[in-house]
């Protein structure tokens, strides 16, 4: 996707968490309201309303409550992304995230991001050399005209 000019370069949204002080992340995606975002204000209502998915809900979420992600030290769930338009806050969309805070020991037992291949430079299929020309093969060398 990089240098990809079909691809809108601007960011989706944000999420700005305070870990000592973060609400906890949602069970279920629907559930990720703007309520739960400290220093979100509703917008007045009026004919420049902007249509807020979240008024939309069949079932509210449940009650907001607040963690120290350094004391808990693991977290994971639903918050929402949003863009300031104005002075306001706006919904632009839902991540799901999964957050651990730990001290050095721990992150050098356990890195994030290493550990995965490189791509496969050169990919190719494959072919029996039992099978004859016009007979297709399976990987379990069964071969169907």
């Amino acid at each position: 996707m990089d240098g990809d000019p079909s691809v809108n370069p601007e960011p989706y949204g944000f999420v700005h968490l305070n870990l000592a002080y973060m609400p906890r992340g949602m069970a279920r995606e629907e559930w990720a309201v703007m309520d739960i975002i400290p220093e979100y204000e509703e917008p007045p209502k009026g004919k420049d309303e902007v249509f807020d998915p979240d008024d939309q809900l069949e079932e509210r979420p449940p009650k907001i409550t607040y963690l120290n992600l350094y004391k808990q030290k693991k977290t994971q769930g639903w918050w929402p992304l949003y863009q300031k338009q104005g002075k306001y806050l706006v919904k632009t969309g839902n991540i799901r995230m999964e957050l651990e805070v730990m001290n050095m020991e721990q992150a050098e037992k356990r890195p994030a991001g290493f550990g995965r291949n490189e791509p496969n430079q050169n990919p190719h299929h494959r072919t029996s050399s039992s099978c004859q020309d016009g007979v297709q093969c399976t990987g379990s060398q069964s071969c169907h005209r």
